[in-house]
């Protein structure tokens, strides 16, 4: 169950070395790794990955807000998605 008392949404939280690009609610997060793209939704079992290219964040009411990045690596653990991306290619903001 997600951290804030809603199964339909998971906190999700995007860093990187300089700054944090999002934190916050969403619907879920889809990126790419060397299988391709992928989606991780709340609830979603325990889960780590390299990824790249970019980070797509899900919002609540249809929105995407997507982060652009050259590499990172995903953590889904706890009811909470995190992004570590060593290099964002997105002003923080």
């Amino acid at each position: 169950m997600a951290r804030n008392g809603r199964k339909n949404t998971v906190r999700v939280r995007v860093v990187s070395p300089d700054a944090t690009l999002f934190d916050g609610v969403a619907l879920g997060l889809v990126s790419i790794n060397d299988t391709g793209e992928f989606t991780v939704l709340p609830q979603h079992i325990n889960f780590i990955s390299l990824i790249r290219d970019r980070a797509i964040v899900m919002l609540p009411g249809g929105e995407r807000k997507i982060i652009p990045l050259e590499a990172g690596v995903i953590r889904c653990q706890g009811g909470v998605i995190e992004v570590f991306a060593g290099l964002s290619l997105l002003a923080p903001g």
